[in-house]
């Protein structure tokens, strides 16, 4: 009997699924909104090695956070982060200067 290992798909493949696509749609509520927040999670997670460790599911939930906040996910703002921890990401508040 051969057991098959399963395999974790890359962030980049899962996020352009159309199951994945349409969650996010009906979640944020619209098609152009689910573009804007697929393009900027990828932006995220490609500048990061170590979220592109993390299952994807995590991520997105973390992203979801920061857009249910209305927290942008730009590094550079430092409003709000997704921080890798092992293969799970977490999403993160920053704390900013005003």
């Amino acid at each position: 009997m051969e057991i098959k290992k399963q395999t974790k798909q890359k962030f980049s493949v899962v996020i352009h699924q159309d199951n994945f696509k349409k969650m996010i749609n009906n979640t944020l509520g619209n098609e152009k909104e689910g573009q804007m927040f697929i393009a900027n999670l990828t932006s995220v997670v490609s500048s990061n090695p170590l979220l592109q460790n993390c299952d994807a599911g995590t991520i997105i939930s973390a992203g979801l956070m920061a857009n249910a906040l209305k927290l942008p996910l730009n590094q550079t703002l430092g409003f709000a982060y997704i921080i890798p921890y092992g293969q799970k990401a977490q999403f993160q508040i920053g704390l900013t200067k005003i």
